[in-house]
């Protein structure tokens, strides 16, 4: 990584400091500069549906090449390349300014070199910008004045003087201008012939800088630097902003940001073509996506509902009028009946029944001897108890007949099963993914990440699941019921699972930067496909570092019971005892992060994870049938 410090000690003696401009002290949200012809024609495309064109980025090559070709000097101007397109010369027009457009809104600081050009002016160095561009003066001026770039004393264009530092002419004008000696001048530039090579041949030291310069942690050269759109770019471009961040901070900008926009985009998208009258953001997980399409897309018909599988459970389950419905509403196969009545919120000292209540059961309680005699008294229980749960759906219009979705972040669709129940009507659920359970009712479902009808294919994304619940927590305890005074019904919460929320904060504190940055450069943002939404989550997710790993890895996880996300002891430790690393592994969420962490040379944990879930998915299958 470029470091402006030492950089600036190679310099300092220098009195004079020449600066290339693009991608040196300005960088583009683009992988190459052609994304730009690319963003026009999108842009002219947008503008005029009913007359598209094609391969404009084709054109605009072919018409620089045709203005090189019958120019008399060593560089052309944006005009005469305009001149060279074979096209209608309004359209032209339109497509010139969309392109001056265009690189005005897609040009940043290289932050760093920004820092290190900042010095050179206030150190009192004479410092001048030397490029090679077609662009005029005026524009070039407009990039740099938006970039923060003042205080230089000379700008040299090739587009305006006619010369190159291609043939090195460029550097001779510059030398007789400034009246300077060529020892008491660096350049700095990122084209190892035009800015490195040329002018040593002058006697003009040099500094190199990397074009391709990798500010990212989960995000590769390939995807930043080979790809047709402007996300990657912008994220490894402005992560330099945020060097003195911490890494929570700059992985939940790269990581968790692009995630949550992506997802509430496609929320919005799906709201529109399914006629949905209004949403439910689901607590506690979507406060953070109703936040974002509330500035992205206004507060109308949407809401924030406080429900949780614990503040439903009881309702749910007098509204069925069975006891084993509660399995539809926690995860485990297996709870002893005292685990049930307590999920219930019933006392044992209510039912009027003498059977041992630590007997365990699974979901085909029906077959024990005793479960008749607990299922009606729970009953009578829970009949005897106000209602709360409905009063509170009501006040929140579920019940009215409009067409409703619910957002959350997914998997198998458990409150909206719920909520289906206690208001018969059907909803539509969009999610970050899902899965059908064959034991619920056939619901609408949609997902943004994966969608599959059959569980068992969801396997390979079930630990990103755990790892972005976390990410996701709100500084609330989960709702665990209702409450009435006045009139009005308010949640209740269960306290907070989390001693401190500090690590939390700083990924959510990142990935709202991330939002809020990207909205500033693109607002009229539009469908991020997944695929590029979900890259460096996934990266993350699947194949964390150890230093990634022990970052993460002690954050509590609340499942009935509240774990470590991936809680682990040494290598050393587990090779002498393998019955705890097996009791460890079982009760780890995230199973990448403590096979990372309790052997830290395998490269890949995700698939380690996968064939043990895969196995376990197997016995299960096989123990039911």
């Amino acid at each position: 990584m470029f470091d402006p410090l030492r950089a600036y000690e190679k310099i300092r003696k220098y009195p004079v400091v020449s600066f290339d401009i693009f991608d040196t002290l300005v960088k583009r949200n683009v992988s190459n500069p052609k994304g730009i012809f690319n963003v026009v024609e999108k842009k002219l495309n947008l503008r005029h549906p009913e007359a598209k064109i094609h391969d404009f980025c084709a054109m605009r090559v072919q018409a620089e090449q045709e203005a090189r070709r019958f120019c008399d000097r060593e560089e052309i101007t944006f005009q005469q390349i305009y001149d060279q397109l074979k096209l209608d010369s309004q359209l032209c027009m339109e497509l010139k300014q969309l392109e001056e457009e265009t690189e005005l809104k897609y040009c940043q600081p290289n932050y760093e070199l920004k820092k290190l050009y900042d010095r050179c002016v206030a150190e009192g160095h004479t410092v001048v910008i030397t490029s090679d561009m077609y662009l005029p003066r005026e524009m070039i001026i407009r990039i740099l004045h938006k970039c923060g770039y003042t205080g230089y004393k000379k700008l040299y264009l090739s587009s305006e003087i006619g010369l190159r530092k291609r043939t090195g002419n460029l550097y001779d004008y510059l030398l007789k201008d400034l009246n300077e000696p060529a020892k008491n001048i660096i350049h700095i530039g990122d084209g190892k012939r035009n800015d490195n090579l040329i002018p040593r041949f002058k006697d003009i030291k040099t500094l190199y800088v990397d074009r391709q310069q990798q500010n990212t942690v989960f995000l590769d050269k390939e995807d930043i630097f080979k790809t047709d759109d402007s996300l990657f770019p912008f994220l490894n471009n402005i992560l330099q902003k945020y060097s003195d961040k911490s890494d929570l901070f700059r992985w939940g900008y790269e990581t968790l940001g692009p995630l949550l926009l992506g997802f509430t985009t496609w929320v919005h998208e799906q709201i529109i073509e399914n006629s949905i009258d209004k949403a439910y953001f689901l607590a506690r997980d979507m406060y953070l996506v109703l936040e974002i399409y509330r500035k992205l897309y206004g507060s109308n018909n949407v809401e924030y509902l406080e429900v949780s599988r614990k503040s439903l459970r009881a309702a749910y389950v007098k509204k069925k009028g069975r006891l084993d419905a509660v399995f539809d509403t926690m995860t485990r196969r297996e709870y002893t009946f005292r685990e049930v009545i307590d999920a219930l919120g019933v006392d044992a000292y209510d039912l009027d029944i003498d059977i041992d209540l630590s007997v365990t059961f699974s979901r085909e309680i029906s077959l024990h001897k005793n479960y008749e005699k607990l299922n009606r008294s729970v009953l009578e229980a829970l009949n005897k108890k106000e209602n709360l749960t409905e009063k509170y759906l009501k006040k929140m219009d579920l019940f009215e007949n409009k067409k409703i979705a619910v957002v959350d972040i997914g998997w198998h669709g458990t409150i909206q099963n719920m909520l289906e129940s206690l208001t018969e009507k059907r909803l539509l659920g969009l999610y970050f993914g899902n899965t059908v359970r064959g034991y619920f009712n056939s619901m609408e479902t949609k997902g943004y990440w994966f969608s599959f009808n059959d569980e068992t294919m969801a396997i390979p994304y079930l630990s990103m699941t755990y790892i972005l619940e976390v990410m996701l927590f709100p500084k609330i305890g989960t709702t665990t019921g209702y409450t009435e005074k006045d009139g009005d019904i308010t949640p209740e919460y269960d306290l907070y699972e989390m001693k401190s929320c500090a690590q939390i904060e700083q990924i959510q504190n990142g990935a709202m930067t991330f939002v809020s940055d990207f909205l500033e450069f693109e607002p009229d943002v539009r469908l991020i496909q997944c695929n590029d939404a979900t890259k460096a989550f996934t990266r993350l997710a699947f194949k964390p570092t150890l230093i990634q790993v022990k970052a993460f890895s002690k954050i509590p996880y609340e499942d009935g019971k509240v774990y470590s996300l991936a809680s682990s002891r040494s290598f050393c430790y587990y090779l002498f005892h393998p019955i705890r690393l097996l009791k460890d592994y079982k009760a780890a969420r995230w199973k990448e992060g403590f096979i990372k962490q309790a052997i830290p040379f395998i490269e890949s944990p995700h698939r380690i994870a996968v064939l043990g879930r895969s196995i376990k998915a197997k016995i299960g299958l096989n123990a039911s049938k």
